[in-house]
């Protein structure tokens, strides 16, 4: 129908798809009433991705309504690169964190939050050199939760082009990079003649 017409052309266009299950489920309700398995949620919904829009693999999830409970974490661990969560604050790329628990911070409307609340959230990730996940939930006229007009979201964007030193990109791609970047930050050169060589596992995703 139209509406995987558009995300299957997001895609197209270098946009991410991402899953967040089929029944968007709390935790302790899987596995019952018109909720299914954490794995069968999840599954279904790369499959849906995968098949009807054209993706060749989906590699984050999000929780929905930010519940890690009901096995959706252990799911994720086995199934995906990164998982989001969102307890509101921002990513510290000088630690490594728990990848299956990222933070993020979510745009609320109903709150009285406007586009210079936004602007600033992206100023104190430049300033704090944090990364800054940013979620929003639909774009007016659309209305699902919280939506917000197209002319806020592209305010965000040209905010954040604004700043000298700012990467902005989808979650998998600079997810990936911090991973990858904290893992190489631990490893310990060995000594081959007169070189040496380092040795890493990728995970297994």
């Amino acid at each position: 129908d139209a509406a995987d017409a558009t995300w299957a052309r997001a895609l197209r266009e270098g946009h991410e798809l991402g899953n967040h299950t089929v029944d968007h489920c709390h935790g302790p309700d899987l596995g019952h009433g018109a909720c299914l398995s954490a794995k069968a949620e999840i599954e279904r919904c790369n499959a849906f991705i995968e098949s009807k829009l054209g993706a060749h693999d989906v590699y984050t999830f999000a929780y929905p309504f930010v519940d890690e409970r009901g096995g959706y974490k252990r799911v994720a661990e086995s199934d995906f690169l990164l998982a989001r969560a969102g307890k509101g604050g921002l990513v510290d790329a000088s630690t490594t964190p728990d990848w299956y628990s990222m933070d993020a911070r979510f745009i609320e409307p109903s709150r009285g939050e406007t586009l210079t609340d936004y602007d600033g959230w992206v100023d104190e990730a430049v300033h704090d050199s944090k990364w800054l996940v940013l979620v929003f939930h639909s774009i007016l006229p659309e209305q699902w939760y919280e939506g917000i007009p197209k002319e806020t979201l592209g305010g965000i964007v040209d905010h954040a082009k604004t700043a000298d030193d700012l990467w902005i990109d989808t979650f998998v791609n600079v997810g990936a990079y911090l991973r990858a970047e904290r893992m190489f930050a631990g490893l310990r050169p060995i000594p081959v003649g007169a070189g040496f060589v380092f040795h890493w596992m990728l995970p297994h995703h």
